[in-house]
């Protein structure tokens, strides 16, 4: 195999300019790990938690969104357009593949090989350098972190990291599809861990940490134009959340979640109409918190 090709280095013609993704917060990720906490009931409301509070908070919304950033990143990196194939380079497959004549089945194998590391070593690798490491310190951080807070903890967030990657290699080049499945994935997380860190995980609390991450999804794509399908699937979210209060016997809270319903669907029309997608959405988006927010307190004193 060409050895030059695959030498350290980088493409002339590209600058090298690292964008750092630092730790920030979020307001669904830090309301999601606040309602999974209020849902582990009021016994477990008491401030002798207080620094594994801060751990946890930290950890589902700062350190899990710096590191899908980075993983966002890297997968935008990845756009960039192949350069010129360079003239005059003899590839030679040594004892990988023996005898093979040009044009053969082996030899365009391995040139597509030595094409794909090529550009990576060349021009993704020289920009992609400081995202990839810090998110995987980010990554380390975060399940020291979490082994501080328990071996449930440490499990969860060894989890949705592992996830998150998959999500990131199954994506390949479409970064807009990775945005969305990291924007639900992400809320998910934070519920989960805020609810986990005080109380034990039951199976019936899955559906609503599948319904937070499922909601931020659809909301994700909406934000950037009108979709069926993300309409359907929140509309569907909404009338679990509304027949979960009827069951529970609270129907004035089901009113008011059928309410914040209709402003959200309104919301979607606007945003049809208007193509104002981020402005349109902010009416639905308080809805939702106010209606998560409900729910949580109401699987707490009839959980």
């Amino acid at each position: 195999m060409d050895q030059a090709s695959l030498a350290p280095g980088r493409d002339q013609g590209i600058k090298v300019e690292a964008q750092w993704v630092g730790l920030a917060i979020s307001l669904e990720p830090t309301w999601a790990a606040v309602c999974g906490y209020l849902a582990s009931g009021p016994g477990h409301w008491d401030g002798a938690n207080a620094l594994r509070a801060i751990a946890t908070w930290l950890l589902a919304d700062a350190i899990l969104g710096c590191i899908f950033a980075q993983l966002i990143a890297i997968g935008r990196l990845s756009l960039l357009q192949d350069g010129p194939d360079r003239e005059g380079v003899a590839i030679s497959f040594g004892v990988g593949i023996p005898y093979a004549a040009v044009g053969a089945p082996g030899y365009r194998l391995m040139r597509l090989v030595t094409g794909r590391v090529r550009r990576w070593r060349e021009r993704i690798w020289p920009r992609a350098r400081p995202h990839a490491l810090t998110a995987i310190v980010g990554a380390g951080l975060a399940l020291v972190m979490a082994a501080y807070l328990g071996p449930k903890m440490l499990a969860l967030a060894a989890g949705g990291i592992l996830s998150a990657a998959c999500l990131a290699v199954l994506a390949r080049r479409d970064e807009a599809f990775l945005v969305r499945c990291l924007a639900g994935l992400h809320p998910a997380l934070a519920w989960s861990l805020g609810h986990m860190f005080v109380a034990p995980w039951r199976a019936s609390l899955l559906g609503v940490s599948a319904l937070f991450g499922l909601g931020a999804y659809a909301r994700a794509r909406l934000t950037v134009g009108r979709c069926a399908g993300a309409v359907w699937l929140l509309g569907a979210i909404w009338v679990v959340l509304v027949m979960v209060l009827l069951v529970v016997g609270q129907p004035i809270l089901a009113a008011m979640a059928a309410i914040a319903a209709l402003a959200d669907n309104m919301s979607a029309g606007s945003r049809q109409d208007n193509g104002n997608a981020l402005g349109a959405s902010r009416p639905g988006r308080w809805s939702w918190l106010f209606v998560t927010l409900l729910t949580s307190l109401v699987i707490a004193y009839r959980g």
